[in-house]
């Protein structure tokens, strides 16, 4: 195995400015969809905006009088629980703020310099987290043993990520509260949202474990959040990974379930672990 690298850290330029096609936008969304807020803020104000889909499956009620764009988008994307991005010129994106974070220190943390021959996966991805501090989860059914080989010049980690995942038949999207690995095919089938927990969903926890049975996982939750998770007999013997130095709860039941098929819901104050829809 040969690997060289030199690297060259510099911060994500973000624009501050406000972008004005026309100040003074006045707007309407009555039990808007992120599409409809998309499609209203292009044919009314001139405004590519791209949204994450964590933005939507929320309706929003919401008037607009007399904003500047900038001030407008960002009014927007509050109501939908989400952060905007300008991305130059007329283009913005709305994404939860965790997705911002994470882009930052992958578009902001730029490689010069890198040659990379036989490298096991696993350790390629290690590399990526150590010089990007961003959490990076493969996928169980990805193989961590397989090796890459790649050059790159003058470019950044989300790019080369993109160099590693697209000509491997692999695919990376912000999900669950990291960078998700895995194909094309299976991010399609595991939902895009975590399990919904109530009350102590967005209590964050570390999460380290390697083949680890179910059952053993669920109790150390239990202890940990106080959340009695039951296992039916079927899945006594399902193993389970995930490393993340802290994620929420619900992200981290979704890191772990959902690669194996597997979900949990609500029942009489316990969650019960269940097989995931058809169809998600």
């Amino acid at each position: 195995m040969r690997i060289a690298i030199l690297l060259l850290l510099a911060p994500l330029a973000l624009a501050d400015e406000e972008v004005r096609p026309g100040d003074g936008l006045i707007l309407s969304f009555d039990n808007a969809t992120a599409e409809t807020a998309a499609k209203l803020l292009k044919n009314d104000a001139g405004l590519k905006v791209q949204f994450a889909p964590q933005c939507k499956g929320k309706r929003i009620e919401l008037q607009i009088r007399g904003l500047p764009a900038k001030s407008a988008i960002e009014r927007i994307a509050e109501a939908f629980d989400c952060k905007a991005q300008h991305r130059g010129g007329m283009k913005w994106r709305v994404l939860p703020g965790w997705q911002i974070d994470l882009l930052k220190k992958l578009e902001g943390t730029r490689v010069v310099d890198l040659a990379v021959d036989e490298m096991r996966l696993d350790q390629f991805l290690r590399l990526v987290r150590d010089q990007t501090r961003a959490d990076i989860v493969l996928d169980p059914a990805i193989q961590a043993s397989r090796t890459i080989t790649l050059q790159a010049n003058n470019t950044n980690y989300r790019a080369l990520l993109d160099l590693v995942t697209q000509p491997n038949e692999m695919r990376w999207e912000l999900r669950y509260g990291v960078v998700f690995i895995s194909t094309a095919t299976r991010l399609k089938n595991m939902p895009i949202h975590p399990p919904a927990i109530p009350g102590t969903a967005r209590t964050r926890v570390p999460i380290n474990f390697d083949k680890v049975n179910l059952p053993a996982v669920c109790q150390m939750f239990q202890v940990l959040m106080g959340v009695r998770i039951e296992v039916p007999k079927e899945f006594a013997k399902t193993k389970v990974s995930a490393k993340v130095k802290r994620v929420r709860f619900d992200e981290a039941l979704a890191l772990l379930l959902y690669p194996v098929g597997l979900t949990v819901t609500e029942k009489e104050s316990a969650l019960t672990v269940g097989r995931l829809p058809a169809g998600k």
